[in-house]
């Protein structure tokens, strides 16, 4: 099945939802991801999640406000390497976003 935009899935699809999609919600990085998931919230589509992925939702999330707070540093997270923290700081939100492997 190819990719395709979020506000192109269809009334009454199913749909499993990554992670990305709750994070970039939650840290307003995407209006799309965002009014995706209210499309679920009404039942126009049917979203269905996996535990891991909101146990990364939880973590990614936790380690945003670690950093906001000023509990850990970038430093720290990237000392781990990027198997522990495969986040990356936006300069324009102070958001984390995933590292692209590309």
């Amino acid at each position: 099945m190819p990719i395709q935009s979020l506000t192109n899935i269809t009334a009454d699809s199913r749909v499993v939802i990554d992670a990305n999609i709750f994070v970039y919600a939650a840290n307003r990085t995407s209006s799309e991801c965002a009014n995706f998931l209210e499309r679920c919230a009404r039942e126009e589509v049917r979203g269905v999640t996996t535990f891991e992925a909101l146990a990364e939702v939880t973590h990614r999330l936790m380690l945003e406000d670690a950093l906001a707070m000023g509990i850990i540093s970038e430093g720290i997270l990237a000392a781990y390497g990027d198997r522990a923290s495969p986040f990356q700081t936006s300069s324009s939100t102070g958001a984390l976003l995933r590292r692209s492997s590309t």
